[in-house]
């Protein structure tokens, strides 16, 4: 099917003010249509993920985050918006890893790990983020930033709390004191 968008005027009316001429057009908009309908899609996406989700111009001011964002950090659009993100929400001992992280933006880039947050009440946490850049494809200047994370705080813990069982196990059945555990692989088996 095609979308038409009709637009029509009266230009000539008789003595009793009733039509007598009228002109009009019908334009094709079906292209827009299907624009529109892609825009909703990536709308609802972004707004319904379980993911935090910051924009930034290029100079580093939030434009937008999403409800995802506002639940994690405590901090509403309104709050935020056009303030530089690097002060919404990043423990300020971390200033050198950001430094590095707008570097890598800058230069068209993106970077990925453990980023240190404090919300809006204060409780830190650690985020496992996905920071990207958005360059114009002509010139390759940033115009955009973006932050994808998630609190990854709970994951740290029962890691911490695994590594913790595993190397109290070693001691009390080897009497080896075991440090810096690494995962390699696992087995098919199960092991005595």
């Amino acid at each position: 099917y095609k979308w038409i968008l009709c637009r029509g005027t009266v230009v000539e009316r008789d003595s009793a003010r009733a039509p007598v001429r009228m002109i009009g057009i019908h334009s094709d908009i079906s292209e827009r249509k299907r624009a529109e309908e892609a825009l909703l899609v990536f709308r609802r996406l972004v707004e319904t993920t379980n993911q935090a989700i910051r924009v930034a111009d290029a100079a580093g001011r939030i434009q937008y985050v999403n409800p995802a964002y506002e639940q994690l950090l405590g901090y509403s659009l309104a709050e935020v918006a056009g303030k530089p993100f690097t002060q919404t929400g990043i423990v300020i001992e971390q200033q050198m890893l950001v430094n590095e992280i707008l570097d890598r933006l800058q230069q068209g880039g993106g970077w990925q790990g453990f980023l240190k947050l404090r919300d809006k009440g204060g409780r830190e946490f650690v985020s496992l983020s996905n920071i990207r850049s958005i360059t114009s494809p002509d010139t390759g200047e940033l115009l955009h930033s973006f932050n994808m994370f998630v609190d990854y705080s709970e994951e740290i813990a029962r890691q911490d709390a695994l590594e913790q069982a595993v190397a109290r196990e070693v001691m009390e059945e080897s009497g080896i004191k075991v440090k810096n555990l690494r995962y390699v692989t696992s087995q098919p088996w199960s092991f005595p």
